[in-house]
C-alpha cells in the first residue's frame, strides 16, 4: 500500500500544482482514503469509469479534468461525485497543470504528431499553453490534418490556413500560424 502523503508526492513531482490555472481545479478532490493500493487513470471520471473502478476494488482515480469544476449546488445519490465518496474511491485531478509540465499532455502530443524546434507560446505569467514549432515540410490543411488523425487515431480534426508550421495545445485546441 502507498500512503496518502506519498502519493500526493509523487503526483506533485509529476505535475505541479503551481503550474495550474487559478480557475482549476486540481488535486485530491476526493479524500476517502489514507493509502492506496489500486489505481485507475482516465481523462473524465464518468459513471462506467466509477463503475470499473468499483469493479477492479481501485482506491483512487487519477483523472486529467477534475471532476468537480463547479460549485457543487446539490448532491444527488445518482452523482459521479457522491457514489465516489459513497464507494470510498478518492479522485485526483492533473489538469492544466498537467497540460503544462515539461513532459506532459502538450509535450506528448507534439512529438505524436510530428512538430519540431518548438518555441513555447506563454501567456502574461509566462506560462506555456502552447508552442509554434515546424514539420519537415510544408503541409496542405488537409495533409496536416490526416497526419494528426493518423498520430492520435481519431477523426474530425478541424483545421484552416496554409501552413509550413503548427502549434499545439491539449487543453484549448490547435493554434495554426505561418
Amino acid at each position: 500500500m502507498v500512503s496518502k502523503e506519498a502519493m500526493l508526492a509523487i503526483l506533485e513531482d509529476i505535475a505541479p500544482k503551481r503550474l495550474a490555472m487559478d480557475w482549476d481545479n486540481c488535486g485530491l478532490l476526493i479524500d476517502a482514503k489514507e493509502g492506496y493500493e489500486r489505481l485507475l487513470i482516465c481523462v473524465d471520471v464518468t459513471k462506467s469509469v466509477l463503475d470499473e473502478a468499483i469493479e477492479n476494488s481501485c482506491d483512487l482515480i487519477i483523472s486529467h479534468h477534475p471532476l468537480i469544476f463547479e460549485p457543487i449546488k446539490q448532491l444527488d445519490k445518482d452523482s459521479v461525485v457522491y457514489q465516489a465518496v459513497q464507494s470510498g474511491i478518492s479522485v485526483f485531478s492533473a489538469h492544466t497543470n498537467m497540460d503544462i509540465v515539461s513532459g506532459g499532455l502538450n509535450d506528448t502530443l507534439t512529438e505524436m504528431i510530428g512538430i519540431k524546434t518548438c518555441r513555447p507560446l506563454g501567456d502574461e505569467n509566462n506560462t506555456a499553453f502552447g508552442c509554434i514549432g515546424r514539420v519537415d515540410k510544408a503541409l496542405t490543411v488537409k495533409a496536416l490534418a490526416q497526419q494528426i488523425e493518423t498520430a492520435l487515431d481519431f477523426d474530425g480534426i478541424r483545421i484552416s490556413g496554409l501552413l509550413d508550421r503548427v502549434g499545439r495545445n491539449g487543453g484549448g485546441g490547435m493554434r495554426c500560424g505561418r
